[in-house]
């Protein structure tokens, strides 16, 4: 199953999301997504930089394969993938590190070289901010 993760910006943890149903079913303190697709708003985008107001437009959507501090919400339960096992590219190669700021950006970027990203094979994302992924496309 298909999950949208965004920090949330109330709690301090990261917001799980069932992608087909649009509901939080938890929040956790890191992910581990695989098959990650990396979407921003860009009309969300152009409003934070017109109100000069936080708000959520940035996720990245993937199986998750591994989490730490979950806590369900409502009692609503969620699925880690096995298919690919438990940190299968990590060991492939360095870890890019991943960055996103609506004031200057429109998408994610690769935060040492400011290229957009688009997807990946693995990201790794915790509730400080740090996002690193794996397999870039």
């Amino acid at each position: 199953m298909k999950y949208g993760i965004y920090r949330n910006l109330h709690n301090g943890k990261l917001s799980i999301k069932e992608s087909k149903s649009g509901l939080v079913v938890g929040h956790a303190d890191s992910v581990r997504i695989l098959k990650a697709n990396f979407r921003v708003s860009k009309a969300g985008v152009m409003k934070i930089r017109e109100k000069k107001q936080k708000a959520v437009v940035a996720t990245v959507h993937g199986l998750l394969s591994a989490l730490e501090g979950f806590t369900a919400f409502k009692g609503r339960e969620l699925s880690l993938t096995t298919a690919l096992g438990k940190n299968a590219f990590t060991s492939l190669q360095e870890a890019t590190r991943v960055g996103f700021n609506p004031y200057k950006y429109t998408s994610f970027v690769n935060a040492e070289t400011e290229t957009p990203l688009a997807n990946a094979e693995e990201v790794y994302i915790n509730n400080t901010g740090n996002m690193q992924a794996w397999g870039i496309k």
